[in-house]
């Protein structure tokens, strides 16, 4: 057996994040060939295929719908062991006679029948652990159950979810029955709930039980009164290695890949109906969906204070580090920030310099996630000598007024569609004032602020 770790360097931050996939067998290593580019899904009847993320098409058949005994009825809750290359799936519901959970081996073709599951009703969710060792599913009631060793007996846990906030999440799954679950390479179990309308993401925190609880407390990712992305329930995730989610939909049989900022991008139509019904992969990504810088900007004010805002796409628990630094080489801590700590979406930050020495300011902003990793924005250079035309523009997304600071004699700001039409325009005073942008449509626009001694400025921002 080989354990191979792939690293990822991201853009913004110039650092790594790692991803762990196991390999044993050649059957093994063909279906893991590249984990980037390939997950699997199974059909309600039993087949299970590769397909491809990028366009969604559906390539080879590993399992067919063709079984020895009992025909397969309402197939669920795949999940992939990447210590042993087997799947693991009910290829009969909890809700058959005979229900069975079952293993299959690609390299010899064979399906194993495993312990009968202690689930009370319906299954369509279903994982296996990183380390291979256990596999883990949620019934449509909210039961958690696990079985050890993945064939010598079932446990149930618990049937009560709470959200960090107290709120119940048994009452989400039940009402949004639809859904599935994976396992990151920390231990942590991500958790999608759907209908038809809408959809949440939860994550039950490593380590995981294995004897009855009386309730566990999951951190809410996503509202489920978040609508999804096109009316049709959300059957089946998998991770990739860089630790972003592929969502797939029944009804429509689309493809989506969850963002960093919680965004969805459509990525096909799967080339098979129904493959979405459930999906895994080979990945175990140790950075789930990290912290996604979306704006940092450092502008000198009027009264010669700095005036520093950024925006990010963030889970709970985050924490910002204001730092500055004169050479840009030695850095030291101004602030600290506490990140909002209420759940996933972009919030918008604000530290304010007092003082600023004349000449070069060099400014960053250093964030600590709650599993402790360590992220780095730009750096943003502010010279106290130079304050004409100047700018900051928050919130950053905004959904109806857009604030500008403006350091100097004021100027211009024209506001500009990605294709470079011209939107809105408006001359502004020194300091602060607000711009409406409620006549926007939803989406990226560029401003561009013109100085009253010629310097142009230009910021991106979004119109949510």
């Amino acid at each position: 057996m080989k354990a191979v770790f792939t690293f990822f360097r991201t853009p913004m931050f110039g650092i790594m994040l790692m991803s762990l996939v196991v390999l044993d067998s050649p059957a093994h290593c063909q279906l893991c060939q590249d984990p980037s580019a390939v997950i699997y899904g199974l059909t309600n009847n039993g087949a299970i295929y590769s397909i491809i993320v990028s366009n969604a098409s559906v390539g080879t058949t590993v399992k067919s719908s063709s079984y020895s005994g009992n025909s397969a009825n309402s197939s669920n809750g795949l999940g992939y062991n990447a210590t042993n290359g087997k799947f693991y799936y009910f290829k009969r519901d909890v809700s058959s006679s005979p229900q069975e959970f079952v293993s299959f081996d690609p390299g010899t073709n064979s399906v194993s029948i495993l312990a009968t599951s202690t689930c009370s009703n319906t299954v369509h969710t279903g994982c296996v652990t990183a380390n291979g060792k256990a596999y883990y599913t949620i019934d449509v009631s909210g039961n958690l159950n696990f079985i050890i060793s993945l064939q010598i007996h079932w446990t149930f846990i618990t049937s009560s979810f709470k959200d960090q906030f107290g709120n119940n999440v048994t009452n989400v799954i039940q009402n949004q029955s639809a859904g599935d679950i994976a396992f990151d390479g920390n231990g942590n179990l991500w958790i999608v709930t759907s209908s038809t309308s809408k959809y949440a993401l939860y994550k039950l925190p490593s380590p995981m039980p294995t004897t009855a609880q009386a309730s566990v407390t999951v951190t809410r990712l996503i509202d489920p009164n978040t609508n999804t992305p096109t009316g049709n329930s959300i059957a089946g995730i998998a991770f990739n290695p860089q630790g972003q989610i592929f969502l797939g939909t029944l009804g429509d049989n689309k493809l989506y890949r969850l963002e960093n900022n919680f965004s969805t991008t459509f990525l096909g139509n799967f080339s098979v109906a129904g493959v979405g019904n459930d999906l895994t992969s080979c990945a175990f990504p140790l950075g789930v969906l990290p912290v996604s810088w979306v704006g940092f900007d450092a502008a000198l004010q009027e009264n010669g204070k700095v005036d520093l805002n950024w925006s990010v796409a963030e889970e709970s628990y985050t924490v910002y580090y204001v730092e500055y630094s004169q050479d840009g080489n030695n850095w030291q801590t101004l602030s600290t920030v506490s990140g909002s700590g209420n759940g996933s979406g972009i919030r918008q930050y604000r530290y304010v310099h007092q003082s600023p020495v004349a000449g070069a300011n060099h400014y960053r902003i250093r964030m600590k996630d709650q599993t402790s990793q360590v992220l780095y924005s730009s750096i943003k250079m502010v010279d106290v000598k130079s304050r004409q035309g100047g700018i900051s523009v928050w919130p950053n997304p905004t959904a109806d007024v857009l604030h500008i600071q403006s350091a100097g004699a004021g100027g211009q700001v024209k506001i500009m569609d990605m294709s470079g039409r011209l939107m809105l325009k408006k001359q502004i005073i020194p300091g602060e004032q607000g711009l409406s942008v409620q006549s926007l449509q939803k989406g990226v626009y560029m401003l561009q602020f013109t100085g009253s001694d010629g310097s142009i400025q230009s910021k991106t921002f979004i119109r949510q």
